[in-house]
């Protein structure tokens, strides 16, 4: 578990910083803070779902606008901001009705998906931001060393068991209009 834990916070962190190492990456600044009266977190999220899923290049060939086909299903957000969204009325409002069961302020959690993006948390995500994304479009991980574990062995200086785990890859971001980070959340 330990190991597991160590790797799954090292592959979070390495794609979080190749996201922002990379100027390409859009980004969209909130019209209001999610926590405010006003907030309008419905429209920033659609608005984000759209620069993705309008996304276009020029083609090299014709000269013409090219679309790049890309899907948001994804949005990555930090603990903090579930709870602002858990706590945001606004945000609870269309749960109404026969939905009141699956109001966010009452059941204390979001739910799996929101507006058809999955919803995943992660501590990693900085304070202020949420990231919406196509999964498994955005970026890559090559391996130069797949994952290895060794099976477990006494250390006797230590007086205890280890395993040795070894992986070495890159992570890149090599479409980068697959992915929106809002600010100012």
């Amino acid at each position: 578990t330990q190991v597991m834990n160590t790797m799954t916070w090292s592959w979070n962190a390495a794609f979080f910083n190749a996201v922002t190492a990379n100027a390409s990456v859009q980004t969209l600044a909130v019209a209001n803070p999610w926590a405010a009266s006003n907030a309008t977190i419905r429209a920033d999220i659609a608005n984000a779902m759209s620069l993705i899923e309008t996304a276009q290049i020029t083609s090299s060939l014709s000269g013409f606008q090219q679309p790049l086909g890309f899907v948001a299903d994804t949005m990555i957000i930090g603990y903090g901001t579930k709870n602002t969204l858990i706590q945001s009325s606004s945000f609870a409002a269309p749960y109404v009705g026969g939905l009141a069961s699956e109001n966010l302020q009452y059941v204390g959690k979001l739910p799996q998906q929101l507006m058809s993006l999955d919803t995943l948390l992660t501590h990693q995500m900085p304070s202020g931001t949420a990231m919406i994304l196509q999964r498994n479009r955005c970026g890559f991980i090559a391996d130069e060393l797949p994952t290895q574990a060794t099976p477990l062995y006494r250390q006797e200086s230590r007086k205890s068991y280890r395993s040795d785990v070894q992986r070495a890859s890159a992570v890149g971001i090599d479409n980068p209009f697959a992915i929106v980070v809002l600010t100012g959340i």
